[in-house]
């Protein structure tokens, strides 16, 4: 590809120069010099690319070499030809090696029915309970927000996170159940209660940590026994 590219990029300017030449009333160069200039020209890439060929085929083939033992003999060194060379560089050009990509594994559970959204709501042993309702697609505010309720999620992994799309069926009902008008609509229940005492309307990430954050601290604070006697006012919050 190199050699190709500046071969036509010689030939591109020979032709030039014989144009220029043969329009003057006398030849600025002539031909015979034109193809020397251009043969040694080609002649000094070759020899660039055969270098750069033989430095990297050497230089990966050493790396690769494995130690052996002080008592195993050492076998001949077999040197490669240049075909061989090129061949073994073509066919490290060709390899592509795996790229890593960092997983992030939601703790989002996705809510498909109202039996499994009850079997949450009814658990009495379960810690800090949070639930959102959003619409999949045509709503601005949900989209911003998931990445930092999947990052809450993350970041709380004693409480439970839930999420209830409108797109799927019979989720309409529940959303219409639970006065849910606006999108996104968060609903925070503290460990073992079914009735929400935190109702935060719209994409508020910065409200949303900041009480999930202070009731952890207050159910840190507050003995297991006393975790009853807790405000159970609802607290609403809109944007």
């Amino acid at each position: 590809m190199l050699m190709t590219s500046s071969t036509q990029r010689l030939r591109r300017c020979s032709l030039r120069l014989l144009i220029w030449s043969s329009c003057l009333s006398y030849p600025i160069v002539s031909t015979a010099s034109l193809l020397d200039s251009l043969g040694n020209g080609l002649n000094r890439i070759g020899e660039r690319v055969e270098n750069f060929i033989d430095r990297t085929v050497d230089g990966i083939t050493t790396g690769l070499t494995r130690t052996t033992p002080a008592d195993a003999p050492t076998p001949p060194e077999v040197p490669l030809t240049k075909q061989a060379k090129l061949q073994t560089f073509r066919k490290l050009q060709q390899r592509r090696l795996p790229v890593r990509r960092a997983t992030q594994v939601s703790s989002v559970i996705n809510i498909l029915a109202g039996d499994q959204l009850q079997q949450y709501l009814q658990d009495q042993q379960r810690q800090i309970l949070v639930v959102m309702f959003s619409i999949a697609k045509k709503c601005l505010h949900c989209d911003r927000i998931k990445p930092a309720y999947q990052q809450l999620a993350r970041a709380y992994p004693q409480a439970i996170f839930l999420n209830i799309d409108l797109q799927v069926p019979n989720m309409t009902k529940i959303a219409e159940q639970w006065g849910v008008t606006h999108f996104p609509t968060f609903f925070i229940f503290k460990p073992g209660e079914n009735i929400a005492t935190t109702r935060i309307v719209g994409a508020q990430a910065e409200r949303l940590k900041l009480t999930l954050s202070e009731l952890t601290q207050a159910l840190a604070a507050v003995p297991d026994t006393a975790n009853t006697n807790l405000d159970h006012n609802i607290t609403e919050t809109e944007e």
